[in-house]
């Protein structure tokens, strides 16, 4: 025990030993990557601080030129003012120019110059002199707030048309900061002559005021303003640009934002200036400088904690291995045992749907004998005992089949094999149906039974007749035989309440009722609301629990409300499936008379013309096909099997063909296959004891042209030989007239 986990741990050992080269490689690309990500980021960091310096810088040159244009604008209205008005008056001056120079952060003055003539033709001589200006100061400070122009300076505004600027600080330097001047020629009101001039705009104004400005408020940035419209060497305004400092190896390891420089071109009046943005000498990146050497940092510790990290995870590698290996193995013995159980499920459900399908064929061909048989004994002369008993067996043989009815119904529930269609339903003949089956039982236990339609009602509604019709007698039925007096009522209305029209048919009796304690088991498989009740009315207990089922596959439910010796009422509610708004209303008087949208029952007074070829391998089912249509007139030939059938149809013409569909040697799916591919064009009628919804649709799809089951029902199979076979309906009240249907085409009647 103890040589084995030491073996274990040595190979661990090896295994570790031959894995340290690869961490040791995972360590060094961590730390080049480290490396790399640093440079990255400082090359990352170096733009965001040169975006946040060009974005300040931008901003700074936006608002100088804002500021400039609006004082330009400020003083083209004051000229628009003169050269509209006839006089100015000094108070009307003020009144113009203080509300400007109080809203300007760089203009320092305004001031009227007129233009003085000496001749006629208007040109400017002599000296000009300040008029009058804002603001008012003592005469000891106006030379730092009014400058008289340069006689060039008025020369360059008269000849253009245009404002002009001039520096007087270059030639008479006075103490404080850097000025300028700017000169706006006023012409006369509605004048032709363009040399008249009535006098000059004269505005000073410090730049510098407003770079100061920007500069207290961001301390990171320096200005600088050149004016670099003048031939000669350029004009510094406002400070100077600093030399760029040329890079050295270590700038490769840190942000030089000392370099950056952001240039502006901007015009005012005549003179085209350009404003240099940078950074202090001094500046520092702040805390975005850091974030690289962070980076470096973390790399380099997460390299190292990985590399020890990855030689732990290798020790535990090797057990969750082993451990992962066990589970594997397991894992696969668990999929093994529950693929074969799934395949047992899937084979126990086949099994299931082929024993339905055989006990269906098994029980219902021996009843198709026994009713075909006491049917026709009971149309030939008997004496009246005779009679009755024939009747008996008659009536007995059907209650048996309904029960075997119920029981494959429920069994096909319970396996899922049953469906409901919606196709239009008439109301009408839905509910006068139910009067003429039901009526008669009820009659017989002197019973009032009535089908009371209340509200409106929709002529037609969407549902499955057939399932519809087996709940609704189902539950009449139950309240036939549990009332021995008063009354059966069946109330029909409409609820509207929900998301969706509900049809409710609620079944109303007098009967025994049934205890509280018993309402929620009545609906379970094979259970009564007492044993004694069984013992007293017979019965599986299916009825309910297959009529509840069929409802919900309708998709409505079915609810019951009950006092014991009072009664029960029974309320199936559907949806209704049509818009109530647009739907036919129902109609009263169709339903008051009973007359049933229907074909006439059929009888021995038709005849038909033509040759049957039946398939059947059952002797029984034999003689009683044969003699059902032989009293039609037909000619028969019997085929004990399906290959029989198949040679009887290769050598021999027949009109109709009868296929049952369960036979020895060859059935008749294979035999109506072949028969298909040999090019048979007879009709083929498929007749099969299976009632399930498959084994149509797979007779249909075998090749059959209709669908018949047993016990075989008289009056469809008379349907479907008026489909296919030349007729005679004979009347006693109407002359005989010939109808005919010709086989392999649409019927004519």
């Amino acid at each position: 025990m103890t040589e084995e986990p030491s073996k274990q741990q040595r190979e661990q050992e090896v295994r570790l030993l031959c894995s340290e080269p690869g961490i040791l490689l995972t360590g060094l690309t961590g730390l080049v990557l480290s490396v790399c990500f640093f440079l990255v980021s400082l090359a990352a960091v170096e733009r965001i601080v040169l975006r946040d310096f060009s974005k300040k810088a931008e901003t700074a040159c936006v608002e100088l030129h804002q500021t400039v244009e609006q004082m330009l604008l400020d003083m083209g209205s004051l000229k628009k003012f003169f050269e509209c008005s006839q006089e100015v008056t000094r108070e009307e001056f003020r009144d113009f120019a203080v509300p400007i120079l109080n809203n300007s952060p760089i203009l320092l003055s305004l001031s009227w110059i007129p233009s003085v003539s000496s001749d006629a033709e208007g040109a400017d001589s002599g000296v000009c002199s300040v008029c009058f200006g804002e603001p008012a100061v003592p005469p000891a400070q106006q030379q730092d707030f009014f400058v008289v122009p340069d006689p060039l300076l008025l020369e360059r505004c008269r000849s253009t048309g245009k404002a002009a600027v001039a520096y007087p600080n270059l030639k008479t330097p006075r103490p404080g900061p850097f000025r300028i001047l700017l000169c706006v020629p006023v012409f006369p009101k509605n004048s032709k002559d363009e040399r008249q001039i009535s006098g000059y705009l004269a505005g000073l104004f410090e730049v510098g005021r407003f770079l100061s400005s920007r500069r207290a408020a961001d301390e990171e940035l320096t200005y600088a303003l050149q004016d670099c419209s003048c031939t000669a060497e350029p004009i510094w305004i406002y400070g100077q640009k600093r030399p760029l400092r040329p890079a050295g190896w270590l700038d490769s390891f840190r942000i030089n934002a000392g370099n950056f420089c952001h240039t502006e071109t901007l015009a005012c009046g005549d003179r085209l200036w350009r404003l240099y943005c940078q950074p202090k000498a001094n500046h520092k990146a702040g805390f975005f400088l850091q974030i690289p050497w962070i980076i470096l940092s973390a790399g380099l510790f997460l390299s190292s904690l990985l590399t020890l990290y990855l030689r732990d995870l290798q020790r535990r590698n090797l057990q969750t291995s082993r451990l992962i290996s066990q589970r594997t193995a397991e894992l696969e013995v668990q999929k093994q045992k529950a693929e074969h159980l799934a395949w047992q499920a899937e084979q126990a459900s086949r099994a299931k749907s082929s024993f339905l399908a055989n006990m269906s064929h098994e029980i219902r061909t021996p009843m198709n004998a026994i009713l075909g048989f006491a049917e026709l004994l009971c149309e030939t002369p008997l004496e009246t005992s005779q009679r009755h008993f024939l009747q008996l067996i008659v009536d007995s043989g059907r209650s048996l089949l309904a029960l075997i009815n119920d029981i494959l119904d429920f069994s096909k529930i319970e396996s899922g094999k049953l469906t409901v269609e919606k196709i239009p339903c008439a109301l009408a003949d839905l509910l006068v149906g139910m009067r003429a089956m039901m009526e008669p039982a009820a009659l017989n236990k002197h019973l009032d039974f009535q089908i009371l339609p209340e509200g409106r009602l929709p002529a037609e509604i969407l549902a499955d007749p057939l399932r519809l019709r087996q709940c609704l007698i189902n539950l009449i039925g139950n309240a036939v035989k549990f009332t021995n007096q008063g009354h059966i009522y069946l109330r029909v209305s409409v609820q509207t309440d929900g998301p969706e029209p509900l049809v409710c048919f609620a079944v109303e009796d007098t009967g025994i009722g049934i205890p509280p304690d018993r309402l929620d088991r009545i609906f379970e498989p094979f259970v009564q609301s007492e044993e004694s009740t069984t013992r007293q009315y017979g019965g599986t207990g299916l009825g309910l629990t297959i009529t509840r089922r069929l409802c919900e596959l309708m998709g409505g439910d079915l609810s019951v409300q009950s006092r014991p010796g009072e009664g029960s009422v029974f309320t199936l509610r559907i949806p209704a499936g049509v818009n109530l708004n647009t739907a036919g209303a129902f109609d009263q008087t169709l339903f008051q008379k009973g007359a049933l949208n229907l074909k006439p029952a059929e009888s021995e007074q038709i005849r038909f013309w033509g040759h049957v070829l039946v398939a059947e391998d059952a002797p029984a089912s034999q003689i009683l096909i044969r003699k059902l249509l032989e009293k039609y007139g037909l000619e028969v030939t019997i085929a004990a099997d399906g290959r029989q059938a198949v040679q009887q149809v290769l050598s021999r013409s027949y009109d109709l063909i009868l296929m049952d569909m369960h036979m020895p040697e060859m059935n008749g799916y294979d035999a109506t296959r072949l028969l298909r591919e040999q090019g048979c064009v007879i009709p083929i009628i498929a007749l099969t004891a299976s009632a399930m919804k498959s084994d149509e649709a797979k007779c249909l799809q075998a090749g059959c042209d209709a669908y018949l089951t047993k016990p075989i029902q008289r009056a469809e199979l008379v349907k479907i030989l008026k489909q296919y076979l030349l007729f005679e309906q004979i009347s006693a009240e109407a002359e005989p007239s010939m109808q005919a249907g010709i086989a392999q085409e649409e019927p004519s009647a």
